[in-house]
């Protein structure tokens, strides 16, 4: 009743009390685990089912606890809770498409086609079900059978969202036609994502291998801004204006505005008419990509120098960047965290900039950079940018 009352906090304590009165009243744990769901705490949603099934394990809590380990990613997890449910209900077609999806996640893509090609007798009016079928087929190469799936699925959804996503993936399947082989993370990149893929100093910035650490230096952001700007030359990407997403970003974003001729914003300078480039140094959580396009009031290109998460299927992700690496650092980052005054992170950011410009005049030319060029001007146009 509080809960619905909308005294969400007194209701929740009241759960809480109750469970320490009595640790096995299974309707506190189940009202606590659709709590932690509404709320996106994952973690301690899977938690409360898993006190539920302890309880008793009933078809139902255990579907849920599936349902939440598999978006937490515990994979192994998931997989012991759905045989659990298969020794309940054998041959379960919503089990079955979990441990299909499972598969799939974890790279067994064979397994999971196998398993879901059976599913399609009973499931052949679901969209999911083909787009699924339809990622499986990408992953084995099967290309026009990936897009018969897609099609299918297309024509069984009237989502906007689920559209959107659709069309991405046969998207993909144009560019994956453009490769005999996939080689380094440029590549893959381009094909998952439609995104521009640039690396930095130490790379030839097209056979690029993956990187698990690195501590940018101003040569290499110099590198990194120059690969950027020489593509936005070539039309193959462009903006009206510059915005700075946080104040670590606004060395990067002040030069970029200066090689690029275009002004430096802030957001309520923006015009609905612009296309802004939202610039951010070190990206750490993917889910923000989709949050900065409702962030600005206009179009929007996103270039995140450096990209800490592996990304999932279906996530959005920046339309450009420098490098996917797990462990990273700025060259003013020091500075900046020990400069508390407003006055004086200014000054540190002031230097960095200076410095960025002095590795500019100081960076000499690439040999190869007609040919980064031509990767996206000539061979590889199907970007997916904003």
């Amino acid at each position: 009743m509080l809960e619905k009352a909308g005294h969400i906090a007194e209701a929740v304590e009241e759960y809480r009390q109750a469970l320490q009165e009595n640790p096995r009243l299974r309707a506190a744990h189940v009202a606590l685990a659709k709590f932690y769901e509404r709320n996106e705490l994952l973690a301690k949603a899977a938690d409360a089912w898993a006190a539920v099934v302890a309880i008793q394990a009933d078809f139902v809590s255990l579907s849920q606890l599936a349902t939440t380990q598999i978006e937490l990613k515990r994979y192994a997890e998931a997989r012991v809770t759905l045989l659990e449910l298969l020794r309940q209900i054998p041959d379960d077609p919503f089990v079955v498409y979990e441990l299909a999806y499972i598969e799939y996640a974890e790279g067994l893509y064979q397994t999971a086609l196998d398993q879901l090609i059976e599913l399609r007798p009973m499931y052949n009016d679901e969209w999911q079900l083909h787009h699924l079928i339809g990622n499986c087929q990408i992953k084995l190469g099967l290309y026009d059978a990936a897009q018969a799936s897609f099609g299918r699925a297309i024509l069984l959804t009237s989502d906007d969202e689920h559209l959107e996503e659709l069309q991405s993936s046969v998207a993909m399947i144009e560019r994956l036609r453009e490769f005999t082989a996939l080689r380094g993370r440029k590549d893959w990149a381009y094909t998952e994502h439609g995104m521009i893929y640039l690396g930095t100093a130490g790379d030839d910035g097209l056979d690029l291998a993956e990187v698990t650490a690195f501590a940018w230096t101003y040569p290499a952001l110099a590198t990194t801004l120059r690969r950027a700007v020489l593509l936005a030359e070539a039309d193959v990407w462009c903006c009206s204006a510059v915005l700075a997403l946080n104040r670590d970003a606004e060395p990067l974003a002040r030069v970029l505005a200066r090689m690029l001729k275009q002004p430096l914003r802030q957001v309520r300078d923006l015009q609905p008419t612009d296309v802004v480039l939202v610039v951010v140094s070190v990206l750490s959580e993917n889910a923000l990509v989709p949050t900065i396009h409702e962030y600005v009031p206009c179009p929007a290109v996103t270039f995140a120098f450096a990209l800490r998460n592996q990304p999932n299927p279906g996530d959005t992700l920046p339309d450009i960047v420098g490098l996917q690496v797990r462990q990273t650092t700025l060259p003013w980052d020091h500075d900046l965290s020990h400069d508390i005054e407003r006055n004086a992170s200014t000054a540190v950011l002031d230097a960095a900039t200076n410095h960025l410009e002095a590795a500019l005049r100081d960076l000499p030319p690439e040999a190869n950079a007609a040919a980064q060029m031509a990767y996206y001007a000539t061979l590889h146009r199907r970007i997916e940018l904003m």
